[in-house]
């Protein structure tokens, strides 16, 4: 389903999956316990590109801002969500449902103000969808998001109004391993954590076609994969997830755990990225991420939404930036999917300091758990 000013993600989501509320009473209870997130893994490139069918919830995620050669802007979002029905040994049956994928996706048209979304799930099965379990190649009903072995990454997405087909190429020598070596920890308990990674600054080039329409683009992506096992604990509100390209190379992701009683979780954290390919983890105590008085009240949900942002980080360079949305009403309501209601959609980024060259830079704000809690919160996080 496509529609204009409406609709959609977690994720990128991420939010994330909460497929549970899509099972038919008829399936089965585990038969296998699911793996979790306990301790730092070896991650192997481009094995860990796949899926991990041990663990019962993963995602792979793309955002991206991209200009056409007549000077049009757009963003835009990929979100294929697994979500493991239960845990069984291997079968050569190609129908056991073993997996539900969902997929999100959006494009920002900033020039026209226009936003599209599009969601839609599926079981896994021959020609419906899945993933490959030695290397990136995803597939959902003809949508295709796969690693093209000469160190790029290919996407084909079609939807009732546009299409986007793109080439990536990594600006970084290496993949980012967010957390302690890839694990991101989201809480003190066991198993509150993921295995999450990033390539956060991709080149991108390709075409997006809309309403029949080619237009050549070009621009700068960030790609996220993400998976775990009942990663959040029961204090969880919501998050504000950030993903930044700065014009001086560098690139940062923020990611702020709110829980009910209105605090911010110690468990919050972030990466900085410099422009080689270094990066440093991000503590609690490293940034403030702090809300602006002003919001924007949604037309169609009532919520209020903080999309104006002062964020001030404190090492391993000193920066004090303000966001701010390229366009207002980039929602999600995945009504069809996942029930919830996030706000993903690209924003600016401009450091605060007079009389001196500024940073700036642009990316993709997530929020989720305003005026709605997040059903299942257990099974869902980034």
């Amino acid at each position: 389903m496509t529609q204009a000013n409406p609709i959609f993600h977690f994720s990128a989501a991420a939010l994330a999956m909460v497929f549970l509320l899509l099972l038919p009473a008829s399936i089965p209870h585990p038969a296998l316990a699911w793996q979790q997130a306990l301790q730092p893994r070896t991650l192997t490139f481009p094995r860990d590109h796949g899926q991990h069918g041990a663990f019962q919830t993963e995602w792979w995620y793309l955002t991206g801002n991209l200009t056409a050669k007549n000077g049009r802007r757009f963003g835009f979002q990929f979100t294929l969500f697994r979500r493991g029905v239960r845990k069984q040994a291997a079968t050569d049956n190609l129908w056991a449902v073993r997996d539900l994928y969902l997929l999100h996706s959006s494009l920002s048209d900033f020039s026209r103000k226009h936003f599209y979304t599009y969601e839609d799930a599926s079981r896994t099965g021959p020609g419906l969808a899945g993933a490959s379990r030695d290397t990136l190649k995803t597939w959902f009903k003809g949508n295709l998001l796969q690693w093209d072995g000469n160190k790029t990454i290919s996407l084909h997405c079609q939807t009732d109004n546009y299409a986007l087909d793109f080439t990536f190429s990594p600006d970084y020598p290496r993949p980012i391993l967010h957390g302690d070596r890839g694990l991101s920890r989201k809480g003190p308990g066991q198993g509150q954590a993921s295995y999450y990674y990033s390539l956060p600054r991709l080149l991108t080039s390709g075409t997006i076609t809309l309403d029949g329409k080619p237009y050549r683009v070009s621009g700068l992506s960030w790609y996220d994969h993400e998976f775990a096992t009942s990663q959040l604990g029961k204090d969880q509100q919501g998050w504000d997830w950030i993903s930044l390209h700065l014009d001086d190379g560098s690139s940062l992701m923020i990611y702020q755990l709110r829980r009910k009683d209105g605090t911010v979780s110690p468990f919050s954290s972030g990466t900085f990225i410099f422009p080689d390919g270094r990066y440093e983890h991000l503590h609690r105590a490293d940034f403030s991420l702090t809300a602006a008085k002003r919001r924007w009240q949604s037309p169609d949900t009532g919520i209020s939404w903080p999309l104006w942002w002062q964020l001030t980080l404190k090492k391993p360079r000193v920066l004090e930036l303000s966001l701010r949305p390229k366009m207002v009403n980039q929602e999600m309501k995945t009504m069809k999917t996942t029930r919830t209601i996030y706000w993903e959609g690209s924003i600016t980024a401009a450091e605060n300091r007079n009389g001196e060259k500024t940073v700036k830079g642009e990316g993709y704000l997530e929020l989720t758990g305003y005026g709605q809690n997040l059903p299942l919160s257990g099974s869902a996080g980034r």
